[in-house]
């Protein structure tokens, strides 16, 4: 798990609600939400996290990690909270997956 100044703590998974089927996981959260809708991500997520290089989001106090052609979104739910993971997408559109890219990097600890 990478400790990063922007992200300053650790990330923590959230087992979460899956959400509705029916609906497109519509109102899931967490862990299981990610893996009920992108059930691909639980040989990918620990990769993404561990291996990803880290763009800053458009909103504030978000993150994106990127790996290959998969990413997730941390922030925190709630302000000065802990981060978690709030978006998951295994993306083959390179338009998004370049837009990521331009974005600035997140400093590691310890980089000025």
């Amino acid at each position: 798990m990478k400790r990063l100044e922007d992200i300053a703590g650790w990330i923590r998974l959230d087992w979460g609600d899956a959400g509705d089927p029916k609906k497109n996981y519509a109102g899931g959260h967490g862990l299981s939400h990610i893996l009920a809708k992108h059930p691909e991500a639980a040989k990918q997520l620990p990769d993404i996290l561990a291996k990803g290089d880290i763009y800053k989001h458009e909103e504030p106090g978000k993150l994106y990690v990127l790996h290959g052609n998969s990413f997730a979104v941390i922030g925190s739910l709630k302000k000065g909270g802990k981060k978690t993971i709030t978006e998951f997408n295994s993306s083959h559109d390179p338009k998004q997956l370049e837009t990521i890219k331009k974005l600035p990097r997140a400093k590691k600890a310890g980089e000025n």
